[in-house]
């Protein structure tokens, strides 16, 4: 009775062990095809985005700081073709670039800027980059409050310090918006990792910053932007002011105008 109690259960374990062989022969089918149409996907993907970079015929200038423009959108001219205009455009020497920023506005009316400081981490120089930013921050009086920074997350004009020169860079949008581990933190440079502890309020004395993010209570993201054009009238009126040194007012810029990212 028990051998054929044996029995019974080692058929019931070898029909078991034929279900998941099958089960696993079955899923290692679904990933494959599940590969297959996101493969599919991504090459119909690129092929309208070809199209829509043919079709779109944008001028120069034409990407306000208010469009929607896609992550991989390219720089084109006025006759829709490629434009070689992609290296910084010096504008200024001088310390501060509000004289020129204040001139440009007076021509051309309230536009979105953002001066990149030493924090900006290009992964292609001048092209495609990010900037670090804390989503929790505390006040002087110890209040929590969250971030979000809308502002890198749409189109603006960007200006940066190159060589001891101020610099238009051309218009650049948000290519999405990716949370750091404490793992990548830890690989961050030191400059970075205090221009994000600056923006948080949170001292980097003592690890202070660093156990509230193993902690989870201090978060931490990348923001990618992405360059998708150039505004030749603003570029053009930087330029003017730069060569034409009392063009602009100090009290014409609003702090809204311009801000550092």
């Amino acid at each position: 009775m028990l051998k054929a109690l044996g029995l019974c259960l080692g058929g019931r374990e070898s029909e078991s062990s034929d279900d998941k062989g099958v089960q696993s022969f079955d899923r290692a089918d679904e990933v494959e095809r599940l590969r297959a149409e996101l493969e599919e996907a991504k090459a119909n993907n690129a092929e309208l985005e070809r199209q829509l970079l043919e079709k779109s015929g944008v001028s120069k200038g034409s990407v306000s700081e208010h469009s929607v423009v896609p992550a991989n959108y390219a720089t084109l001219d006025k006759e829709g073709k490629p434009s070689e205009d992609q290296d910084p455009i010096p504008f200024t020497s001088e310390a501060s670039p509000k004289r020129c920023l204040a001139f440009a506005k007076e021509k051309l009316g309230k536009t979105s800027v953002v001066r990149l400081g030493a924090d900006i981490v290009w992964d292609i120089e001048f092209q495609a980059g990010f900037l670090a930013r804390p989503n929790d921050r505390r006040s002087r009086k110890g209040a929590w409050s969250e971030a979000s920074y809308p502002k890198l997350q749409r189109a603006n004009e960007v200006i940066a310090r190159v060589e001891e020169r101020w610099c238009y860079l051309g218009t650049f949008a948000g290519a999405g918006v990716e949370k750091v581990s404490y793992e990548e933190w830890m690989t961050f440079s030191e400059s970075i990792r205090d221009g994000v502890a600056a923006f948080s309020g949170v001292s980097r004395k003592g690890g202070a910053f660093e156990e509230l993010m193993r902690q989870g209570r201090m978060r931490v993201s990348k923001y990618n932007v992405r360059r998708v054009g150039t505004n030749v009238a603003f570029r053009d009126a930087l330029v003017e002011a730069g060569r034409t040194p009392h063009a602009g007012t100090e009290g014409a810029l609003d702090e809204s105008d311009s801000s550092d990212a």
